[in-house]
Protein backbone atom coordinates (compact mmCIF):
# COMPACT_ATOMS: atom_id res chain seq x y z
CA UNK A 1 0.00 0.00 0.00
CA UNK A 2 1.11 3.63 -0.60
CA UNK A 3 0.44 6.55 1.37
CA UNK A 4 1.40 10.40 0.90
CA UNK A 5 2.08 12.01 4.66
CA UNK A 6 -0.73 14.45 5.94
CA UNK A 7 -1.21 17.99 5.67
CA UNK A 8 2.42 19.60 6.29
CA UNK A 9 2.43 22.71 8.47
CA UNK A 10 3.92 25.42 6.07
CA UNK A 11 0.53 24.88 3.79
CA UNK A 12 -0.84 26.49 6.57
CA UNK A 13 0.74 29.44 6.02
CA UNK A 14 2.37 29.00 9.14
CA UNK A 15 6.46 29.52 10.06
CA UNK A 16 7.94 25.45 9.63
CA UNK A 17 10.07 24.89 13.05
CA UNK A 18 12.38 22.01 11.37
CA UNK A 19 13.99 24.11 7.70
CA UNK A 20 12.48 25.61 4.73
CA UNK A 21 12.52 21.72 3.42
CA UNK A 22 11.12 19.58 6.13
CA UNK A 23 8.05 20.80 7.69
CA UNK A 24 5.69 19.20 10.22
CA UNK A 25 2.81 18.22 10.18
CA UNK A 26 -0.01 20.49 10.46
CA UNK A 27 -2.92 19.82 13.32
CA UNK A 28 -4.87 18.76 10.27
CA UNK A 29 -2.44 16.73 9.63
CA UNK A 30 -1.72 14.76 12.04
CA UNK A 31 -5.85 14.16 11.79
CA UNK A 32 -5.55 13.23 9.10
CA UNK A 33 -2.90 10.62 9.64
CA UNK A 34 -4.52 9.38 12.66
CA UNK A 35 -7.58 8.96 10.53
CA UNK A 36 -6.13 6.84 8.07
CA UNK A 37 -4.48 4.29 10.51
CA UNK A 38 -8.41 3.76 11.53
CA UNK A 39 -9.34 3.50 7.70
CA UNK A 40 -6.07 1.03 6.90
CA UNK A 41 -7.44 -1.53 9.48
CA UNK A 42 -10.98 -1.43 7.82
CA UNK A 43 -9.20 -2.55 4.62
CA UNK A 44 -7.11 -5.52 6.79
CA UNK A 45 -10.26 -7.00 7.68
CA UNK A 46 -11.24 -7.07 4.01
CA UNK A 47 -8.13 -8.57 2.91
CA UNK A 48 -6.40 -10.43 5.79
CA UNK A 49 -9.11 -10.76 8.48
CA UNK A 50 -6.46 -12.85 10.94
CA UNK A 51 -3.67 -10.30 10.36
CA UNK A 52 -0.95 -9.94 12.94
CA UNK A 53 1.28 -6.69 13.56
CA UNK A 54 4.11 -9.28 12.96
CA UNK A 55 2.76 -8.86 9.35
CA UNK A 56 3.19 -6.14 8.61
CA UNK A 57 6.36 -3.63 7.56
CA UNK A 58 5.95 0.03 7.19
CA UNK A 59 8.51 1.85 4.69
CA UNK A 60 8.89 5.52 5.61
CA UNK A 61 10.68 8.82 3.91
CA UNK A 62 13.22 10.26 5.81
CA UNK A 63 11.04 13.16 6.35
CA UNK A 64 9.57 14.82 9.43
CA UNK A 65 6.35 14.72 7.82
CA UNK A 66 6.23 11.19 6.61
CA UNK A 67 8.05 10.31 10.13
CA UNK A 68 5.60 12.03 11.90
CA UNK A 69 2.49 10.27 9.75
CA UNK A 70 3.68 7.10 10.15
CA UNK A 71 3.22 7.77 14.22
CA UNK A 72 0.00 9.04 14.37
CA UNK A 73 -0.88 6.37 11.44
CA UNK A 74 0.11 3.52 14.41
CA UNK A 75 -1.94 5.22 16.20
CA UNK A 76 -4.62 5.04 14.49
CA UNK A 77 -4.14 1.59 14.40
CA UNK A 78 -4.36 0.92 17.57
CA UNK A 79 -7.40 2.98 18.99
CA UNK A 80 -9.33 0.71 16.46
CA UNK A 81 -8.10 -2.54 19.03
CA UNK A 82 -8.23 -4.79 15.59
CA UNK A 83 -5.13 -6.95 17.03
CA UNK A 84 -4.93 -8.28 20.44
CA UNK A 85 -1.15 -8.35 20.78
CA UNK A 86 0.64 -5.21 21.73
CA UNK A 87 1.23 -3.43 18.57
CA UNK A 88 4.37 -1.85 20.08
CA UNK A 89 7.44 -2.74 19.08
CA UNK A 90 6.06 -5.58 16.95
CA UNK A 91 5.87 -3.85 13.45
CA UNK A 92 9.10 -3.62 11.05
CA UNK A 93 9.60 -0.11 10.29
CA UNK A 94 12.97 1.47 8.19
CA UNK A 95 13.20 4.68 7.09
CA UNK A 96 14.67 4.80 3.29
CA UNK A 97 16.22 7.34 1.34
CA UNK A 98 14.38 5.47 -2.30
CA UNK A 99 11.09 6.42 -1.43
CA UNK A 100 11.94 10.88 -0.36
CA UNK A 101 10.32 13.36 -1.89
CA UNK A 102 12.18 15.06 -4.73
CA UNK A 103 15.15 18.10 -4.24
CA UNK A 104 14.21 19.99 -7.59
CA UNK A 105 16.34 22.11 -9.37
CA UNK A 106 14.64 24.65 -10.54
CA UNK A 107 14.13 25.48 -6.91
CA UNK A 108 16.83 24.50 -4.74
CA UNK A 109 19.81 26.27 -4.03
CA UNK A 110 22.73 23.78 -2.97
CA UNK A 111 23.75 26.46 -0.07
CA UNK A 112 20.01 26.33 0.75
CA UNK A 113 20.09 22.74 2.30
CA UNK A 114 20.50 22.70 5.69
CA UNK A 115 22.77 19.34 5.85
CA UNK A 116 21.67 19.20 9.57
CA UNK A 117 18.06 18.85 8.76
CA UNK A 118 18.69 16.17 6.20
CA UNK A 119 20.47 13.40 8.15
CA UNK A 120 18.48 11.57 9.99
CA UNK A 121 20.62 10.30 12.96
CA UNK A 122 22.04 13.47 13.73
CA UNK A 123 19.29 15.94 13.49
CA UNK A 124 18.19 16.66 17.47
CA UNK A 125 14.94 17.69 16.08
CA UNK A 126 13.40 14.28 15.07
CA UNK A 127 14.52 12.93 18.97
CA UNK A 128 12.06 14.37 21.07
CA UNK A 129 9.62 15.36 18.24
CA UNK A 130 6.93 13.20 18.88
CA UNK A 131 6.36 10.50 21.66
CA UNK A 132 4.57 8.29 20.25
CA UNK A 133 7.59 7.20 17.50
CA UNK A 134 9.43 6.92 20.56
CA UNK A 135 7.91 3.68 21.60
CA UNK A 136 8.51 2.15 17.79
CA UNK A 137 11.33 -0.38 17.67
CA UNK A 138 12.42 1.45 14.55
CA UNK A 139 14.62 -0.83 12.08
CA UNK A 140 16.80 2.43 11.07
CA UNK A 141 19.38 2.22 7.95
CA UNK A 142 22.67 2.25 10.78
CA UNK A 143 24.43 4.54 8.11
CA UNK A 144 21.49 6.70 6.84
CA UNK A 145 22.75 9.68 4.95
CA UNK A 146 20.37 11.69 3.80
CA UNK A 147 20.74 12.83 -0.75
CA UNK A 148 21.74 17.14 -0.60
CA UNK A 149 22.15 15.98 -4.63
CA UNK A 150 19.25 18.19 -6.51
CA UNK A 151 17.12 16.46 -8.98
CA UNK A 152 15.12 17.05 -11.82
CA UNK A 153 11.80 15.88 -12.10
CA UNK A 154 13.40 12.96 -14.30
CA UNK A 155 16.00 11.91 -12.14
CA UNK A 156 13.60 11.62 -9.17
CA UNK A 157 11.48 9.09 -11.59
CA UNK A 158 14.79 6.89 -12.15
CA UNK A 159 15.77 6.95 -8.51
CA UNK A 160 11.78 5.78 -7.63
CA UNK A 161 11.85 2.89 -10.50
CA UNK A 162 15.18 1.87 -9.54
CA UNK A 163 13.80 1.81 -6.25
CA UNK A 164 10.93 -0.66 -6.84
CA UNK A 165 12.79 -2.77 -9.73
CA UNK A 166 16.32 -3.49 -7.75
CA UNK A 167 14.59 -3.20 -3.91
CA UNK A 168 11.13 -3.71 -3.39
CA UNK A 169 10.91 -6.59 -5.91
CA UNK A 170 13.49 -8.16 -3.29
CA UNK A 171 12.02 -6.86 -0.18
CA UNK A 172 10.27 -9.48 1.26
CA UNK A 173 12.59 -12.77 -0.10
CA UNK A 174 11.51 -15.03 3.03
CA UNK A 175 7.85 -13.90 2.67
CA UNK A 176 7.38 -12.54 5.95
CA UNK A 177 5.18 -9.69 5.65
CA UNK A 178 1.59 -9.97 4.13
CA UNK A 179 1.36 -6.27 3.97
CA UNK A 180 3.69 -3.75 3.12
CA UNK A 181 3.28 -0.01 3.31
CA UNK A 182 5.24 2.98 2.15
CA UNK A 183 4.70 6.00 3.06
CA UNK A 184 6.33 8.51 1.08
CA UNK A 185 5.62 12.13 -1.01
CA UNK A 186 3.18 12.58 -4.48
CA UNK A 187 5.52 12.76 -7.28
CA UNK A 188 7.91 9.38 -5.58
CA UNK A 189 4.18 7.85 -4.72
CA UNK A 190 3.17 9.02 -8.66
CA UNK A 191 6.32 7.44 -10.08
CA UNK A 192 6.69 4.19 -7.90
CA UNK A 193 3.42 3.31 -9.08
CA UNK A 194 3.75 4.10 -12.67
CA UNK A 195 6.84 1.35 -12.37
CA UNK A 196 3.95 -0.72 -11.21
CA UNK A 197 2.00 -0.15 -14.34
CA UNK A 198 -0.78 2.50 -12.73
CA UNK A 199 -0.92 5.65 -14.09
CA UNK A 200 -1.69 8.52 -11.79
CA UNK A 201 -1.85 11.55 -14.46
CA UNK A 202 -1.60 14.54 -11.83
CA UNK A 203 0.84 14.94 -8.72
CA UNK A 204 -2.23 17.02 -7.39
CA UNK A 205 -4.64 14.14 -7.79
CA UNK A 206 -2.50 12.00 -4.77
CA UNK A 207 -4.23 13.81 -1.59
CA UNK A 208 -2.68 14.07 1.76
CA UNK A 209 -2.76 10.55 3.83
CA UNK A 210 -4.85 9.24 0.22
CA UNK A 211 -4.35 5.39 0.34
CA UNK A 212 -3.59 2.83 -2.94
CA UNK A 213 -3.53 -0.78 -2.41
CA UNK A 214 -2.11 -3.01 -4.56
CA UNK A 215 -1.84 -6.86 -4.58
CA UNK A 216 1.57 -8.07 -4.58
CA UNK A 217 0.99 -12.07 -3.82
CA UNK A 218 2.17 -12.84 -7.34
CA UNK A 219 5.34 -10.52 -6.98
CA UNK A 220 6.02 -7.06 -7.42
CA UNK A 221 6.47 -6.69 -11.05
CA UNK A 222 3.14 -8.34 -11.22
CA UNK A 223 1.35 -5.76 -9.19
CA UNK A 224 -2.37 -5.81 -9.52
CA UNK A 225 -3.98 -2.33 -8.72
CA UNK A 226 -6.97 -3.07 -5.85
CA UNK A 227 -8.56 0.28 -4.90
CA UNK A 228 -8.07 3.51 -3.64
CA UNK A 229 -8.94 4.89 -0.41
CA UNK A 230 -9.30 8.48 1.23
CA UNK A 231 -8.99 9.53 4.42
CA UNK A 232 -12.64 11.12 5.12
Amino acid sequence: MFMRHGEKLIKTGQKPKCGRFDSELSPLGIDQAFLSGQRFIEQLKKYFPDISPSDISIISSPYMRTLQTTSHFLRGISAQNFFRENIDNIYNISIENGVREILNKDKLKGEDVPKDFLNFLNNPNYKDFDEEIKKLKLNVLKNYEFSTEKESRDECFIRCKKYVDEYLVNYDKKNEYKVIVIISHAGPIQFMMRTLGFNVENVQNILFCEQYYFDISEGVKNAKFLEKINFK
